[in-house]
């Protein structure tokens, strides 16, 4: 069955998420979303509302990917050990696996982070809102092995962690034409940086369960409340992976907002991510030597995020932009010169 506007309305009477009073009383409202899944907001303005995403049955990799998420939200509705995420998750409704549709609470009041939003947050309660969700499933990382349900998610790292330690990828076979084949090369080019790359590689470590794609779209909260609260969507990509990866994403994503053009001032940028990473060592108690690894650590995984994020810039490109030259000029700077950049942005 592919959901359609016309038909939604029938298969969610089956699937008693919705009454016939709601439909002629006219509380019931559909609205379609462009995006590579089928998504649409049931009942957008009204207290029942919901997130409706399906993917097409003649994709295996897309159906795979939403698998893992539907595992995320029925674990916790049926897994104690999961269920300290329900504050930072939407309400899980219904996973139909035969159609492939995951229905969720949607989140009418919720909106998107961004730096400006998290600078301009009243002495950074916001940037504490969402480290304390990201300590909520990296802090049981111990206990994470112990459980049974650690078996439903992959050991894997993100495809850039494996790129460089692969010298088919580095043959450059790609048309040398297209952007990515120019990226590329300039990294082969430099073997100092190269090498560097790939030694960051071989940093990763399975430590617990991961979101695997976090940036700012995906960490939403809602500034309507006394206490702003944080949900974490599109867990598509969870694996059981290294925290380091889910931190320096973010920390990378303010970066790249700073190379933009009238982006996040460097001042700015510093600030921002100083806060973010003292706060978030804090809130998964490192001590000190152990601090002093993680912040080289987190160092390399941003430059590795960084190539990460050129890479999806040029993407169907022909010539590489401006934009993923400066974000390959940063992340080489980043893995190149550890020492300055713990002065120019890890002060704290």
């Amino acid at each position: 069955m592919i959901l359609t506007q016309e038909n939604i309305a029938h298969y969610l009477l089956g699937k008693n998420l919705i009454t016939l009073s709601e439909i002629i009383e006219g509380r019931f409202t559909v609205h379609g979303l462009p995006s590579r899944n089928s998504n649409f907001i049931i009942n957008k303005k009204y207290k029942n509302s919901y997130f409706v995403k399906q993917v097409a049955s003649h994709s295996a990799d897309k159906i795979a990917t939403l698998k893992i998420e539907a595992t995320i939200y029925w674990l916790l509705k049926n897994d104690e050990y999961f269920g300290k995420l329900t504050n930072i998750l939407p309400t899980f409704f219904e996973y139909d696996y035969i159609n492939h549709i995951l229905i969720i609470e949607f989140l009418d009041e919720y909106k998107p982070i961004s730096p400006e939003i998290l600078i301009a947050s009243k002495d950074f309660k916001l940037i504490r809102s969402v480290v304390k969700g990201l300590g909520a499933y990296h802090a049981f990382r111990d206990d994470f092995f112990k459980q049974k349900s650690k078996m439903l998610f992959k050991e894997e790292k993100p495809w850039i962690f494996n790129y460089f330690l692969n010298e088919t990828n580095l043959s450059l076979k790609s048309s040398p034409n297209n952007a990515d084949h120019q990226m590329f090369h300039l990294i082969n080019e430099n073997k100092r940086y190269l090498n560097s790359l790939k030694d960051a590689s071989q940093l990763w470590e399975a430590n617990c369960l991961i979101h695997g794609d976090l940036k700012f779209t995906n960490i939403l909260f809602n500034d309507k409340t006394d206490h702003e609260i944080i949900k974490l969507i599109d867990w598509e990509l969870a694996i059981v992976g290294d925290y380091t990866w889910d931190i320096a994403s973010i920390l990378a994503g303010f970066i790249a907002e700073h190379i933009k053009e009238d982006g996040l001032s460097k001042q700015g940028c510093s600030i921002i991510i100083s806060t973010f990473w003292k706060e978030y060592k804090n809130s998964i108690n490192l001590d000190s030597q152990n601090q002093n690894e993680a912040d080289d650590k987190v160092i390399k995984f941003i430059a590795l995020k960084l190539v990460h994020t050129a890479m999806e810039v040029c993407y169907n490109l022909k010539t590489m932009p401006l934009y993923a030259a400066k974000l390959l000029q940063s992340s080489q700077h980043f893995i190149e010169n550890t020492n300055d950049i713990k002065v120019d942005y890890f002060k704290n």
